[in-house]
């Protein structure tokens, strides 16, 4: 794997590479790639490279979600959203879905910020919380998919809002 250095979403890194693709990172260390297809074994031309990299410099963070919650303000907070967190956010979601309560059987939890602040979270502002990150991370997904179809991207918005 290249270096974060060679995965700058530049221009100048994507052709100096001699790329048929560009890689870059999104952050939290999750490295996406998009290849341009062609007959020919040839390098993208700089125009193809630079509508690219224009598309994912206006892509937000996939690291951290800033949550504004109606209901319980207490919880308002950017939250790390990175590969691994979100694993563990669905598999307390799940939890909760199959029993009604969190891992530990409690009916609330402390869970951290991306700043490391604890926020107390009832199981239905977890299950909020979790719909919240799914349907980002998915609207992340389907702007990366348009850039890959050629398409231009709708990217997600933050705050993201949850009752």
């Amino acid at each position: 794997m290249k270096d974060d250095s060679q995965l700058a979403p530049t221009t100048e890194n994507a052709l100096a590479l001699g790329w048929r693709g560009a890689q870059w990172s999104m952050g939290g260390g999750d490295y996406r790639t998009l290849v341009w297809y062609s007959a020919t074994p040839a390098k993208p031309s700089k125009a193809e490279v630079d509508a690219v990299v224009a598309q994912l410099q206006g892509a937000p963070s996939e690291d951290t979600l800033q949550i504004i919650s109606t209901a319980t303000p207490s919880i308002n907070a950017a939250y790390r959203i990175d590969p691994n967190q979100a694993q563990s956010i669905s598999s307390i979601a799940a939890n909760i879905s199959a029993t009604g309560k969190f891992p530990s059987g409690s009916a609330s939890r402390r869970y951290a910020d991306a700043s490391g602040t604890l926020h107390i979270f009832s199981t239905t502002n977890f299950t909020n919380f979790a719909t919240a990150v799914a349907q980002y991370l998915e609207a992340m997904q389907d702007g990366l998919a348009a850039i890959r179809s050629g398409s231009a991207p709708i990217w997600p918005t933050q705050p993201v809002t949850i009752p």
